[in-house]
């Protein structure tokens, strides 16, 4: 008797202690679905969000397209809009209210009722300045619904609230989850904003809306924590309950997800129901084999060893039993959540991409499309599937195409990979141009059993790349425009200096001086046009500064009105309080003339002529463009217009319409460069007919310098130089005798040398000088390179540095030398010369037109 009763003892504890380790793994799995409850939750309400904001922010983007909320009040396109909009993003209301909290649409109903949400929460919160706002459950006006919601602030220009755009959401997330988990709908999935108020939860009702449970004290953990899990009873039914809550990181908001205990204990029960059992059972036995002993007394010792085994064993059995049992439902479970999320993350990925994916059969059947196939032909995955591919309503219905989708197919399923272009045609016959693939996806035997066919849209880039062509196209002629501009510069400079020495020495023929004449106007007319063709090729040397563009056009006033003639009526809108701009105004003023000009070729039998002045404020969201934005330059008339091919056409260089002789079609290639190399634009509206405007768009700048004229004051007696040494640096040689020549003749003492190691060698001999002059441009040495030899032995000798470039590379020419362009005349080199011999001479005396600039940043100079 007593071993029976040590023995049934011993079993039952054994269960006991079985049970209770049953008990903790019971509450730890609860624990585990309750923690992956709410990360699923978290990841589910943050997906939410962040589309909501995404949506929101295309009707914010919208509703300001369209002129603000009172622009779209109840008009039936954007109720279309927002109600397509609602639709692809899974059927949320969303409604638009102006500022006042009146409704201005709504995807549900067309017109928008009347009412007033002034009274809500969302609203209150965007009227004191919110931006965005994440609002609790509540009941919904029109659809009597309960909802959650996300709601953003529509800011017009003027940063004022215009109105605000609110999404509404049904909870249904929050029902159907639990249903599908293994503690059945005991489950409550719930959302709380930091104010410990319901934003959704599973069996929401009526009476559970706008109260707070901040201050509830079993949650206290949840409110202050970012993660966890705890054991607490429920606020909303007093249920003992596990807890596991997440903060999400990127909105203000708290997921919980809480499994009922009662539910978690469940397999505990019975589990205790079957100990129990096997418990009578045992001690049936017992009794049995006890009243057996007793009865028969036969080998009682041997009856209890014998049961003792047996005991064991069973024990044994049972444990080892029920480990396999749990062993393998942890497996299934882990590998059913495996193979869950594998298909969650497959079917987010192929729906996220941009790319056109289809999924085929080896014989080109469509077994699944993503979202960006549907979106493209505007149709439902079941109009698509089980089609073949080049039978579906995208794929161009021409026989040749479908041929070769045939054959591609074909080729495929031989394991090779096919790729080419093909034309598709979308929803409301939209066609595009898609880089079409197809693929092939085998089995571990090597058989293909799936096809993937991808597409992207290439359109856009195959315009890019035209674009791209044409660009480098002009790109190139403009360098070699510059090049054949800065050579002839050369040329007329040898032409001008010759012609200039010759009409010095003319006997006093009035015939032969009118022959000397022409020859200098048509080398002048030589320089006008090499200055055209560097403009063109941005290479024009240019002085920019910041001037007033109304005192600009004010001054030539006069000048426009004597160009235009009589039969032409000269109108001036130049409003006050303008930005100032930084530009070459010489370069300024000569592209209006010239667009001047034009305009009045357009009008041979008289007409209109406007200039006139805007500032077209900067898009502080492209930071490619100034911040003050652009002062538009316009002269438009009303002559007789251009078509398209010679409106595009009519900034190529030596494109003209005028009559031979009559037009280099250089004019507006030059103020085209003119435009382009001050970081500015040039526009053209034109119409056949209906007359041009030419705008120049020049950045806008800081305080306004005095406008400089182009040419020196009238009458001005020209600096008398004394005579100087001078040693010249020029490698081309008719360009440095015809140089020489005018210094000599200037009664200077001119030694030439025809490179930088000459002349190096000509300073070493001992030779004083008073002045160099060197060109740029030079083999071997450069003039620059020259010129940082001569300044470490003689730091305190004036140069001149003379070049037909004007887009010298960035710190090239060093401070306190004096720069002389190309082709100059000899009134320059005097400017130059008294610049840098005479500084006083340029104040109360004249040296005439200069292209001499000089830079003053060293204090040597």
């Amino acid at each position: 008797m007593t071993m029976s009763a040590f023995f049934a003892l011993s079993v039952i504890g054994i269960r006991v202690a079985s049970l209770w380790s049953e008990y903790g793994r019971e509450i730890g799995r609860a624990e585990s679905a309750s923690r992956d409850l709410a990360r699923v939750t978290e990841e589910y309400i943050g997906r939410v969000f962040e589309t909501n904001d995404l949506i929101a922010s295309e009707v914010v983007r919208y509703v300001r397209q369209q002129g603000g909320v009172e622009q779209v009040r109840n008009r039936l396109e954007p109720h279309r809009y927002l109600a397509d909009l609602s639709r692809r993003t899974g059927g949320s209301q969303i409604f638009v209210v102006d500022s006042a909290g009146v409704p201005s649409i709504l995807t549900t109903r067309f017109p928008a009722p009347d009412g007033d949400y002034t009274d809500r929460d969302w609203m209150k919160v965007h009227v004191a300045g919110a931006d965005r706002h994440i609002g609790e459950a509540l009941v919904g006006r029109i659809s009597g619904e309960i909802v959650f919601s996300y709601s953003r602030s529509i800011r017009a220009a003027d940063g004022l609230l215009d109105g605000v755009v609110h999404i509404s959401m049904r909870p249904s997330f929050f029902e159907q989850v639990p249903d599908t988990s293994d503690f059945g709908s005991g489950v409550q999935l719930t959302v709380w904003n930091p104010e410990g108020r319901v934003i959704a939860r599973t069996g929401m009702s009526v009476a559970d809306i706008g109260l707070a449970y901040r201050d509830h004290p079993a949650l206290q953990v949840m409110f202050d924590g970012d993660t966890g899990t705890f054991r607490a009873p429920s606020p909303f039914d007093d249920s003992d309950r596990i807890f596991s809550f997440r903060r999400h990181n990127q909105w203000p908001i708290i997921v919980s997800a809480s499994v009922p205990v009662s539910s978690a204990l469940v397999p505990f029960r019975d589990s205790v129901r079957q100990a129990l059992w096997q418990v009578a059972l045992v001690l049936t036995g017992l009794a049995a084999l006890t009243a057996v002993a007793l009865r028969l007394n036969r080998n009682e010792r041997a009856a209890r060893e014998a049961l003792s085994r047996s005991n064991a064993a069973l024990v044994r059995s049972g444990r080892d039993l029920q480990n396999r049992i749990e062993d393998r439902a942890r497996e299934l479970a882990e590998a059913n959540d495996r193979r869950r999320e594998d298909e969650e993350r497959f079917r987010g990925v192929f729906n996220a991409m941009f790319q056109f994916i289809a999924l085929l059969k080896p014989d080109g059947t469509v077994i699944e499309v993503n979202r960006a196939v549907l979106d493209f032909c505007g149709v439902d995955s079941a109009e698509i599937r089980n089609h073949h591919l080049w039978e579906t309503p995208w794929w161009h219905r021409g026989d040749d195409g479908v041929e070769r989708l045939r054959q591609a197919v074909a080729t495929a399923i031989t394991g090779k990979f096919v790729r080419y272009e093909a034309e598709v045609t979308g929803a409301g016959g939209r066609r595009v141009l898609i880089d079409f693939s197809l693929n092939a996806v085998t089995d571990a035997r090597g058989r293909v059993i799936l096809l993937v066919a991808e597409g992207r849209d290439i359109s856009d880039l195959k315009v890019a790349q035209a674009k791209l062509h044409e660009a480098q196209k002009l790109e190139m002629l403009g360098q070699l425009t510059g090049g054949v501009a800065h050579d002839f510069n050369n040329l007329l400079m040898v032409i001008l200096s010759n012609l200039d020495l010759l009409r010095k020495r003319l006997p006093d023929d009035e015939r032969l001086c009118q022959f000397a004449d022409s020859a200098v106007q048509a080398a002048e007319r030589g320089t006008t046009l090499t200055q055209r063709l560097l403009a063109f090729a941005r290479r024009q040397d240019l002085r920019p500064e910041v001037i007033d563009l109304a005192d600009l056009v004010t001054g030539m006033k006069d000048l426009v009105e004597r160009s235009v003639g009589v039969g032409i009526q000269t109108i001036f809108d130049l409003p006050k309080g303008l930005p100032s701009v930084r530009v070459d105004a010489n370069q300024l003023e000569l592209a209006l003339l010239n667009l001047v000009l034009n305009a009045k070729d357009a009008m041979p039998e008289g007409g209109i002529l406007t200039i006139s002045l805007r500032h077209l404020p900067g898009d502080r969201d492209d930071e490619s463009l100034p911040r003050a934005g652009h002062v538009a330059l316009s002269v438009a008339d009303s002559g007789r217009g251009m078509d398209e091919r010679t409106a595009k056409a009519c900034i190529e260089p030596f494109f003209t319409t005028k009559e031979p002789g009559k037009g280099s079609g250089l004019g507006l290639s030059m103020v085209h460069g003119l435009a382009e190399q001050s970081g500015g634009w040039l526009r053209i509206l034109t119409n056949p007919g209906m007359g041009t405007r030419i705008s120049i768009g020049l950045p806008a700048a800081g305080t306004v310098m005095a406008i400089k004229p182009l040419l020196g004051a009238a009458g001005a007696e020209p600096v008398r130089l004394p005579s100087c040494r001078i040693l010249l640096v020029e490698d081309d040689v008719l360009v440095g005798m015809g140089a020489e020549a005018v210094l000599s003749d200037m009664g200077h003492t001119v030694t030439l040398a025809h490179d930088g190691p000459h002349a190096l060698e000509i300073l070493s001999r001992g030779s004083a000088f008073d002045l160099v002059i060197t060109d740029y441009a030079m083999p071997g040495m450069t003039g620059t390179e020259l010129i940082d030899e001569i300044r470490a032995r003689n730091p305190d000798l004036p140069i001149v540095l003379a070049s037909g470039y004007a887009d010298l590379p960035d710190g090239e020419v060093p401070d306190g030398v004096a720069r002389l362009c190309k082709p100059y005349r000899p009134h320059d080199l005097v400017t130059a010369l008294s610049s840098l011999l005479m500084p006083t001479a340029s104040v109360g005396q004249s040296v005439g037109a200069s292209n001499v600039v000089r830079l003053l940043r060293d204090p040597r100079a």
